[in-house]
């Protein structure tokens, strides 16, 4: 076993090729050696449920943390009013666990936050945005030999946060910090093991311990190997020269780390993702440390990071982005599995919402049509498009797209029964408004998909908030086709165009804000080909249905035309029709006097110039009034 390193400056010999799970160098080329290892964090949040652990995690975020400006955040996560409520005793003793912290050091600040949430890795990873920190220090149980204890939460964090993650493992031995007599940190040429190895020196500083860089040599591996793979990765590391080296033989890293590491030495090594940090290869670094060495364990997970102006606003992007865990991913898919099915409810209030909605038509009452949103079922079944493309769930799709064409053909086929029974003379105003549609209409269906999408997926928000958005952009224009057919057949196009455009955007829309919070096609191979042929239909409609969107914005806007006869002229307007000529528009006026033809003129002429050349053709009721 070599105890010396060779003269860094001396020109290193070519080291004999290593095993591919062993590599000597694992690092992009672009990026600077020292900028791939951390440095003393800004604000490190240490979710904290047992007391008895509480100490040892919130004392070695006091070590890694920096001791002018940062923050330590002991975050309490309750699963709403009644878990606290519950466990208040619990709550109470962290909180003087955490002043008898505070008080051992008053340069570091630690902040108790209580934080109710869904579930726990999603409080943890909200408030790991929201505090902008740049550490989240996780504690797990101490396994028996040969089994891995990370649990559930701490996965789901691995999985989905932005920033460096630290998972702690106490000692067998049970005791605190305050039984550690110096940090261990293992070097082998990887960019993880050097990430770790800097993390060992921030904590030996931070604890005031004596760290040793051990490189592990195999049996494959020379000797002048092992010492040349450690000096260089000492010269790459800040601080490194304060700490002692050594290399040892063993036959798997795991093996030399157990047989050289005391008990009381906290050992620190790295890891990529959760696959790394729970695998069941044989001989990997991290699961065989946090298995068998009896000594406690610190690993650490850092993401991947550049240099580049763009990679690091595209880093500082994401941090404010809610990505969901796993756990949640499937939760989405699960409820749109059931958002997705035709049931009695969703019939009984499409019916109901269409005969709202119709009604409110009618009487060109905004409150009436507000009410019909209120209880339109229609969002649940267009996010479950959204999450189905995404996810790749065909089965999904195919029953979404059949509820929400049910529930199309009971509102538009509701309207048109009450439109054939009252016999409307003209369109409402708030017809006509729907009747011609323009890019507006479809920035509506948009953001109403945004909000259906990212409300379905953060929990936290009330569904109520994208139904009423979602029916804005749905229900009254399919009312207004279900009574255009018994008035104007333009009306009825340009409203059944603007429902279809509008169930393209708000789908399209959702996708995209779930692609944005994380959620991928969940199919590989034959099942990705059988989503692709799938889905790619569904993809041309929606490109079909924003061209011809696009082409009917050249029709009549009738409301505008209603707009500028009732200015020009200072007729009541009774009736808007447009099955005459193509280029040309009827309108209906009651006057009780006689039209000026200036008026006339003038209405026609603007009606012309705001419309691109269409005609404006007046119907005038005269009204008389009798004597008595």
């Amino acid at each position: 076993m070599s105890t010396t390193a060779p003269d860094p400056g001396t020109e290193p010999t070519d080291p004999s090729p290593r095993s591919a799970t062993e590599p000597v160098e694992r690092q992009d080329a672009a990026v600077p050696e020292r900028a791939a290892v951390p440095d003393h964090a800004s604000t490190v949040v240490v979710p904290v449920a047992n007391p008895d652990t509480a100490p040892e995690l919130l004392g070695l975020a006091r070590a890694v943390v920096r001791k002018d400006s940062g923050r330590v955040i002991a975050l309490i996560v309750v699963l709403g009013d009644a878990d606290a409520e519950n466990n208040l005793d619990r709550i109470s003793a962290i909180r003087d666990i955490v002043d008898t912290v505070r008080a051992r050091d008053g340069q570091i600040d630690i902040e108790v936050i209580t934080r109710p949430a869904a579930s726990v890795a999603r409080g943890i990873l909200d408030t790991t945005r929201d505090e902008n920190a740049d550490m989240v220090l996780l504690g797990v149980q101490a396994p028996t030999p040969g089994e891995v204890a990370v649990g559930g939460v701490a996965e789901q964090v691995i999985r989905a946060a932005e920033c460096d993650v630290l998972v702690y493992r106490r000692g067998r031995h049970g005791k605190g910090l305050e039984a550690i007599e110096g940090v261990v940190a293992g070097v082998d040429g990887s960019a993880d093991a050097r990430v770790a190895a800097r993390l060992g020196i921030i904590l030996g500083q931070g604890l005031g311990k004596p760290v040793e860089l051990l490189h592990v040599r195999l049996p494959s591996d020379t000797e002048q190997q092992g010492d040349l793979i450690l000096a260089m990765e000492a010269e790459k590391l800040e601080g490194a020269e304060s700490c002692t080296r050594r290399v040892v033989e063993a036959r798997t890293v795991p093996q030399g780390l157990r047989s050289q590491v005391a008990s009381t030495k906290l050992t620190v090594v790295g890891f990529r993702s959760i696959a790394d940090f729970a695998g069941s290869r044989l001989g990997d670094t991290t699961r065989g440390a946090m298995d068998t060495l009896r000594g406690p364990v610190l690993a650490i997970s850092r993401p991947d990071r550049t240099t580049g102006v763009v990679d690091r606003f595209a880093q500082a992007v994401r941090r404010f982005r809610p990505r969901l865990t796993e756990a949640e991913e499937q939760s989405l898919v699960w409820t749109a599995r059931l958002q997705a099915t035709l049931n009695t409810d969703f019939v009984v209030l499409c019916v109901i919402s269409a005969m709202l909605a119709t009604f409110g038509l009618l009487l060109d009452s905004s409150a009436v049509i507000i009410g019909a949103m209120l209880v339109a079922p229609l969002m649940s079944p267009i996010v479950a498009i959204g999450t189905a493309l995404v996810d790749g769930e065909v089965r999904t799709l195919r029953r979404a797209t059949i509820t929400v064409s049910v529930g199309a053909f009971l509102v538009a086929g509701t309207a048109f029964l009450i439109g054939a029974l009252v016999g409307p003379d003209a369109p409402t105003a708030e017809m006509l408004g729907r009747g011609s549609p323009s890019l507006i209409d479809a920035g509506v269906a948009a953001a109403s998909g945004v909000v259906g999408g990212y409300a379905g997926a953060r929990k936290g928000i009330p569904a109520a908030l994208a139904g009423v958005a979602i029916a804005a952009a749905l229900v009254p224009p399919i009312c207004v086709f279900g009574l255009g057919l018994t008035l104007s057949g333009r009306l009825a196009i340009g409203a059944g165009l603007l429902f279809v455009t509008n169930i393209a955007c708000i789908a399209a829309a959702s996708a995209g804000v779930l692609l944005w919070l994380g959620v991928h096609v969940n199919r590989t191979g034959a099942g990705r080909k059988r989503y692709v042929r799938f889905t790619a239909p569904v993809l041309v409609g929606v490109l079909a249905a924003l061209f011809l969107f696009g082409l009917s914005g050249r029709g009549p806007d009738l409301g505008r035309v209603q707009a500028i006869v009732e200015e020009e002229i200072g007729a009541e307007v009774v009736g808007v029709d447009t099955t005459g000529p193509a280029d040309s528009v009827t309108v209906t006026v009651r006057t009780e006097g006689t039209l000026s033809p200036e008026a006339v003129d003038a209405a026609g002429q603007r009606v012309s110039d705001e419309l691109r050349g269409l005609v404006l053709r007046l119907a005038v009721q005269q009204v008389m009034t009798t004597g008595g």
